[in-house]
């Protein structure tokens, strides 16, 4: 399920805005990670996702509501609104609904990690944060004129960010496996503000096993979010481990 969050792109050069002061002296990541959606409550009520493979492609809808930094509840659904999966994190804990195949699954964070590969800081990557130490925040690579690179480890990941510190969001992101090896790589486009964060409306993904490009389009979000968080938990009888 987790799949079709997770991301990859080239990277492209972006026009720099007439008159910025783009120079070294200027460039600040905490100025660009204050501008994190995972730095608020959010609700986003309505994302499209597209997966292209072959010359097959497939549409699904998808929510995701996040508060309180440790708590995500993340529905999906066909394009008539069925719902195919909920999952739900909650501090340490995870629970999944496979409504398809009539599975109620829990483990901690840490097995859900080892089983589908996406951690509660790849989501928010995925989603466009910039996700990094604070003692990290010296190690800015290069500039090329339009933007500025920076590399980081994160859940011992390698993680490299090209960063637009006019528009103070990270353009795209490329993130590796525990061998060093390319593993996805991210694009965002059509920024838009609201609340206390800015975000992409459109994340480009390609290079995700067999896929030829995976798009999600967010068509509406609610930042800051104060509302429920439901997911019904199955009877400890119907449960099954995640392994």
């Amino acid at each position: 399920m987790l799949n079709i969050i997770t991301a990859c792109s080239v990277y492209r050069n972006y026009p720099d805005s007439s008159g910025a002061d783009n120079s070294r002296s200027d460039l600040s990541l905490a100025s660009i990670r204050e501008n994190n959606i995972s730095d608020s409550s959010f609700f986003i009520q309505k994302a499209k996702i597209e997966l292209k493979a072959g010359n097959s492609k497939d549409d699904f809808l998808a929510s995701i509501k996040f508060r309180n930094h440790d708590s995500i509840l993340i529905s999906v659904r066909s394009m008539t609104g069925i719902e195919l999966v909920r999952i739900f994190i909650e501090k340490d804990s995870v629970f999944v609904n496979e409504r398809l195949n009539n599975l109620n699954l829990y483990g901690t964070i840490h097995e859900f990690v080892r089983k589908y590969g996406v951690s509660k800081n790849l989501l928010y990557i995925m989603l466009g944060d910039l996700v990094y130490s604070d003692s990290q925040e010296q190690n800015l690579i290069f500039e090329n004129g339009k933007s500025n690179f920076f590399e980081t480890k994160v859940d011992n990941r390698k993680i490299e960010y090209e960063i637009d510190f006019i528009r103070r969001k990270v353009l795209n992101t490329r993130v590796y496996d525990i061998d060093n090896k390319l593993d996805i790589a991210l694009k965002y486009n059509d920024f838009k503000s609201t609340g206390n964060c800015k975000f992409a409306q459109r994340i480009d993904i390609t290079g995700y096993h067999d896929y030829n490009r995976i798009t999600i389009e967010i068509k509406k979000i609610e930042s800051p979010f104060s509302g429920d968080m439901r997911f019904k938990k199955a009877a400890v009888s119907d449960l099954r481990r995640i392994e």
